[in-house]
């Protein structure tokens, strides 16, 4: 992280488009498990020049602190970010992915549940979105739309195979049986 702090501060210095830097430098600490420090730096970097960012960095910069603020343990401030993230125009899957994974990593497959859940009413032919909203169905015993979504995703194009065996091994299991 400091290689990244380095090249941050270089691009401050040119007068360039930062935010890309920044944003590289976030991620470097929550990579480190810095959460503490990434989340103050994201703070003051959004504090001294949110008028320069662009939506897309504006949206990747509200991710990147639902990261942070789970990792300092802050569900309010994590909740807020997500909420600021649903209300985002400019939101791709891509980001949605990413984010989910990052907080599965984290151990919050509640989280990520419902992140998946909105991400999937807000592109509902996304496969890779349902796949892994299934995924987490599956994982965490939540059976009320798993069918549903199970449907949905043999309607699109080459669901993964895994993915079908693993569906098929839990519906199939006792614990759906009550």
């Amino acid at each position: 992280s400091n290689v990244t702090r380095e090249l941050y501060e270089n691009a401050l210095g040119r007068d360039e488009n930062h935010a890309p830097y920044a944003i590289n430098h976030i991620g470097a600490l929550i990579h480190s498990k810095r959460y503490l420090d990434a989340n103050l730096f994201a703070d003051k970097y959004v504090e001294n020049h949110y008028d320069r960012l662009d939506p897309r960095s504006q949206t990747i910069m509200s991710a990147l602190r639902v990261v942070t603020n789970t990792g300092t343990g802050d569900h309010r401030m994590r909740d807020f970010y997500l909420s600021e993230l649903s209300k985002t125009d400019n939101l791709e899957p891509s980001l949605i992915l990413t984010l989910s994974k990052q907080l599965l990593k984290m151990k919050q497959g509640h989280v990520v549940r419902e992140l998946l859940e909105e991400a999937h009413r807000r592109f509902p032919f996304h496969q890779m979105i349902l796949t892994h909203l299934i995924e987490i169905e599956l994982d965490s015993g939540a059976s009320s739309t798993v069918g549903d979504h199970l449907n949905n995703l043999l309607k699109m194009k080459r669901p993964e195979r895994r993915l079908l065996e693993k569906a098929y091994r839990h519906l199939a299991s006792d614990y759906y049986i009550f």
